[in-house]
């Protein structure tokens, strides 16, 4: 507003738009912030500096489980030197399968929680592109 003062606006009017778009950014993505250590070891599990107590305790939480039932999965997933060979590799959960069934589901929930949100979004689009071209119909 200073470098144009011919301009005709509102700037509190912006302000509490943008404070409301980030209130609701907040919202909506606190959930995530419960998970980040769970997909950070789910993106690569062998990772140096991962504090697997941290993971434990969160996975505990998010899918209400006793530790020792995730402790006896992930410490042994842990030095698995066949896994971490296959780390990088992009079907590596599905290797893990049947050995590590637990934390295996664990990573298949969280895969999908990040696809089911694309795809819910992709669908929103498409549905604005096409009401947009059916309101263009009717003018």
């Amino acid at each position: 507003m200073q470098n144009h003062p011919d301009s005709i606006g509102d700037p509190e009017k912006y302000v509490a738009e943008v404070n409301m778009v980030s209130n609701e950014f907040e919202v909506r993505f606190r959930d995530f912030q419960k998970i980040e250590e769970i997909v950070e070891y789910i993106s690569y599990p062998f990772k140096s500096d991962l504090n697997v107590f941290i993971v434990f305790h969160q996975i505990s939480q998010v899918f209400s489980l006793e530790r020792d039932v995730v402790q006896t999965e992930m410490l042994p997933l842990q030095t698995d030197v066949f896994l971490k060979a296959r780390a990088c590799e992009n079907d590596f959960w599905t290797v893990v399968g049947g050995k590590y069934c637990n934390i295996n589901n664990y990573a298949e929930y969280i895969h999908s929680s990040f696809g089911s949100t694309y795809l819910c979004e992709s669908v929103f689009c498409f549905m604005n592109v096409i009401e947009t071209k059916q309101d263009n119909l009717l003018c």
